[in-house]
């Protein structure tokens, strides 16, 4: 479990082959503007990729090169502990790339849960020439606090973890998609369930949402998201832990939460 108690850390990481010192501060916003990806990070093969460091604005910047930016609307805010909080009722981030990707691949989520009743969204992908068919991945208040991943098709899916969580402590959730119906749920760097979906995975999705499920009558949620990243391929036991551990390990010249 990640504490977001006010704790600093410093992590020097070679794995980024900067020699860049990343100092993780837990507690406040992001202060370095001029952030990018490292592309030749062993965790390659990145899609998206959102820290959600802007601190203002209405866009969240993707700093992969396929520029897969996401448009804020609705009733946000931007925490001083950095991330961006959802209300509930109309944020959201969304943003229409084609295409975005197909399986297998990765969705990746650091979520702090609030209190409030309902679900809180992470990271999530629609196709909107399907009805608007969608997954995403999320924590469900209502069902112990549990990880969440949710899937329309044809039908509306679901997958719980088997771990409780709690709201006001910062997680990593990810979920790992190797076939069309091959679904496992992470948390922590943890499998936390993993399932066979009968239902086939979206064939093209072209939709990327943050803070809500993107379908045509949208869901929203409500906590705060601080990284969420999409890798097209299926991310390893052991990567999903090493990126769950450090989860800005491939970002240069971080300087945030």
């Amino acid at each position: 479990m990640r504490s977001i108690a006010l704790l600093t850390l410093l992590i020097l990481s070679t794995l980024c082959g900067t020699g860049q010192a990343f100092m993780l501060v837990g507690g406040r916003a992001p202060e370095s503007a001029e952030i990018s990806l490292n592309t030749g990070h062993s965790l390659g093969d990145m899609v998206a990729c959102y820290i959600l460091n802007e601190g203002s604005g209405t866009t969240l910047n993707d700093l992969t090169a396929n520029g897969y930016d996401l448009t804020l609307s609705g009733g946000y805010s931007w925490p001083a502990g950095g991330g961006v909080a959802f209300d509930g009722i109309d944020a959201k981030a969304q943003g229409t790339h084609t295409p975005v990707t197909a399986y297998p691949l990765t969705l990746f989520v650091i979520i702090e849960p609030s209190t409030a009743v309902g679900k809180n969204i992470g990271i999530g992908l629609a196709d909107s020439s399907a009805s608007n068919d969608f997954i995403a991945i999320a924590t469900d208040v209502n069902v112990a606090f549990n990880p969440l991943l949710m899937q329309y098709t044809s039908t509306v899916n679901k997958q719980f973890g088997s771990t409780q969580i709690y709201a006001g402590t910062e997680y990593a959730i990810a979920t790992v998609i190797t076939e069309a119906t091959d679904r496992e749920v992470f948390l922590d760097g943890v499998s936390d369930g993993a399932f066979i979906d009968s239902d086939q995975f979206i064939v093209s999705p072209d939709v990327i949402c943050i803070g809500a499920y993107c379908d045509s009558s949208p869901a929203y949620g409500t906590g705060t998201v601080r990284a969420a990243y999409i890798y097209s391929r299926a991310l390893s036991d052991s990567e999903v832990l090493s990126l769950s551990g450090s989860p800005y390990q491939m970002i240069n010249n971080y300087n945030g939460p």
